[in-house]
């Protein structure tokens, strides 16, 4: 079977393994054995083919198995047929999150354009407590930005970048709307504002970080679509967010801010008109909006 599946990377027989740790009742550390050998698996199954997905949802399908060895506390462990992740939030899990992070990050180093290897990283950081999270968010940031400055064209690292913006929104936004209901030690714990107002300070500032990185690179790069369509993502989202703002800081950022990029806005819109004429009526309807 498994020199079957290295020579033929492409088959979709992947998950049949499963039946060798599943099939009937196993002493747990002999499943965490087993399943630490698959990881080691599919990571050579994807030297012969990188971005290929049925290894890639495999080896989450592995972690899953991990995760739900180490939460069950008991001696055995019998079949799952999910192969998605769906779990309540636990710091003790982060150490299997972590290590699949270090491992897509290899990954994307070793090509910026493993649409697969960026997936599968959107899918762990979106696990990671939120402690974690605020900790690897400049760098996951400084990442998508080399990244950009790179391979402007590339249309993987931007789908990463909208999909870590919308997991800051919901982290940052989401803090900043809990009220009295918060827990402002666990919050500041995490790297959080204490009563939550000033999270949207912090996303903000990040923001308007990104939206200058990108408004310097769509004038270096300014036939590329994904470029302009990088900075419009992060200008909707600053738009979004300096909607929210409560504290005098964020109030004073929008206020001083707001013209700027609403100016920026329109400016790439134009350019998204050339660039994209495919989704021209989208573009005209945001003009419109402007």
């Amino acid at each position: 079977m498994i020199e079957h599946v290295l020579l033929n990377p492409n088959i979709a027989a992947t998950k049949d393994r499963d039946v060798d740790i599943s099939s009937g009742h196993v002493p747990n550390a002999t499943v965490v054995s087993l399943l630490l050998a698959e990881l080691d698996l599919c990571r050579s199954f994807l030297l012969v083919d990188e971005r290929n997905f049925h290894c890639w949802n495999y080896r989450r399908h592995i972690v899953q198995l991990l995760v739900q060895v180490d939460t069950d506390g008991a001696d055995t462990i019998s079949s799952s047929t999910n192969n998605s992740i769906n779990i309540d939030h636990n710091h003790h899990w982060n150490k299997y999150f972590e290590a699949e992070m270090e491992f897509s990050l290899t990954k994307v180093r070793e090509n910026f354009s493993n649409y697969s290897a960026y997936h599968h990283r959107s899918v762990y950081f979106s696990l990671l407590d939120t402690g974690a999270k605020i900790a690897m968010l400049p760098a996951e940031l400084q990442m998508c930005e080399a990244c950009m400055y790179t391979e402007p064209d590339d249309q993987s690292i931007y789908w990463y970048y909208k999909k870590l913006l919308s997991t800051m929104s919901c982290l940052f936004l989401a803090s900043a709307t809990k009220g009295k209901d918060k827990d402002k030690d666990k919050d500041k714990e995490d790297g959080l504002d204490g009563d939550g107002r000033g999270d949207v300070d912090i996303f903000l500032g990040y923001l308007v970080k990104y939206i200058e990185s990108l408004a310097k690179l769509v004038v270096i790069e300014p036939n590329s679509k994904w470029a302009q369509e990088g900075l419009l993502m992060t200008v909707e989202h600053y738009e979004r967010a300096a909607a929210t703002a409560v504290t005098v800081t964020a109030i004073e950022t929008k206020g001083a801010y707001s013209a700027h990029v609403a100016g920026i806005k329109r400016a790439v819109l134009h350019n998204l008109l050339i660039c994209d004429s495919n989704h021209s009526q989208r573009f005209t309807q945001l003009l419109h909006q402007a």
